[in-house]
C-alpha cells in the first residue's frame, strides 16, 4: 500500500502508527490505578516481569535458529572473500564522516527545523504533561478519566495523520500544512482552557490532537525536501536540537505554576505554538520570494 503513496503520504501513515498503542495503554493504566490497591502493586509488577521474560523467551526460541543461520551465512561469506561485517561498518563510518565534513551543518534549513521542533516540544510537551493535572484540579478527574483523556489525544493523532495522508498531504506545501494545522490546534487549546466540562475537554482535545498530528510527519517531509541526500543525518540532528524544548518545557511550566497557578501558566503555551506557525509560514513566504526572483 505504501508503494502507491508519495513520500509525504508515507510519512503521515508511518507516523500514524505511533498513536495506536497510546490509544489503549492510558485507559488500562487508569483503570488499574483505580482498581488495584496500593499494597498489591508489588504482585502486579512480579507477574508483569514474568510475562515480559516469557515473551522474550518465546521470541528467542522462535528467532534463535534464524539468527544462527544468518550468522553461519555471514561467516561463510567472509571465508569466500566477501567484505566482513566489521569492514562494512568501517565503510559506513567513513561515509558518515564524509557527509558531516561535506556541509550538513552549513544548511540553514537544519537549524530552522531544529527551531520548529523546539517550539513544538515547548507547546506539545506541556500540553501532554499538564492537561491531566488541569483536569484533576478543575473537574476532580480520577486516574481513569485522565487515562481516557490521553487515549482521546492518541486517537486524534491517529485519525489526523491518516486523514492528512489521504486528503491533504502533497496538495499544499508541508510548511503551510504545518503552520495552519498548528495555528488551529492552538486556537482549540485556548478554548480548552475555558472549557466548562470534562466532556467538552475530551472533544476539544481530540480536535486539537487531530491538527497537532501534522508536526512530526510534516517536519520530516520538510527535512527530506530541504536536506536532500543529507536528510538521513540532518533530520535526527534537528530532532536532537529540538530536544532542548523537551528539557525546558516541564521546568518552565512547573515554575510558573508555582508562581501564578497552573491555569494561568498554561496560557503561555499558545505563544510557543503561534510562534511555530509564524516561522513555518514566514519560511514558506521567503522560499516563494526566492523562487519568484530567480
Amino acid at each position: 500500500m505504501l508503494g502507491l503513496c508519495s513520500v509525504e503520504n508515507q510519512e503521515f501513515l508511518i507516523m500514524a502508527m505511533l498513536a495506536v498503542g497510546a490509544i489503549f495503554g492510558p485507559p488500562l493504566i487508569g483503570k488499574a490505578l483505580n482498581s488495584v490497591p496500593p499494597t498489591e502493586w508489588g504482585t502486579v509488577y512480579v507477574w508483569l516481569g514474568i510475562a515480559i521474560l516469557s515473551l522474550l523467551g518465546v521470541l528467542l526460541l522462535v528467532c534463535g535458529r534464524r539468527i544462527a543461520y544468518l550468522g553461519y551465512q555471514a561467516g561463510a561469506a567472509e571465508r569466500r572473500g566477501r567484505p566482513s561485517p566489521a569492514r562494512s561498518e568501517q565503510n559506513v563510518a567513513e561515509k558518515v564522516a564524509k557527509t558531516l565534513a561535506s556541509g550538513v551543518f552549513n544548511r540553514p534549513a537544519l537549524y530552522l527545523l531544529g527551531l520548529i521542533v523546539i517550539l513544538d516540544n515547548l507547546a506539545a510537551m506541556n500540553v501532554f504533561s499538564w492537561l491531566g493535572i488541569m483536569a484533576k484540579n478543575r473537574f476532580s478527574a480520577g486516574p481513569d478519566e485522565i487515562g481516557y483523556l490521553t487515549s482521546v489525544m492518541a486517537m486524534g493523532v491517529l485519525v489526523g495523520r491518516i486523514f492528512m495522508a489521504a486528503f491533504v498531504s502533497g496538495k499544499i506545501s508541508d510548511r503551510k500544512l504545518l503552520g495552519y494545522s498548528y495555528g488551529l490546534a492552538m486556537l482549540l487549546f485556548m478554548v480548552m482552557l475555558i472549557a466548562p466540562s470534562m466532556i467538552m475537554l475530551y472533544a476539544l482535545y481530540f480536535m486539537m490532537s487531530f491538527f497537532m498530528s501534522a508536526q512530526s510527519a510534516a517536519t520530516y517531509a520538510i527535512g527530506a525536501d530541504k536536506l536532500k541526500e543529507r536528510a538521513a543525518l540532518g533530520i535526527p540532528i534537528a530532532d536532537g536540537i529540538g530536544g532542548l524544548g523537551s528539557l525546558d518545557a516541564p521546568l518552565i511550566m512547573g515554575y510558573l505554576a508555582n508562581q501564578v497557578s497552573l491555569d494561568r501558566a498554561l496560557w503561555l503555551i499558545p505563544i510557543f505554538g503561534f510562534t511555530l506557525t509564524f516561522v513555518c509560514l514566514a519560511w514558506e513566504w521567503i522560499e516563494k520570494r526566492i523562487q519568484r526572483d530567480r
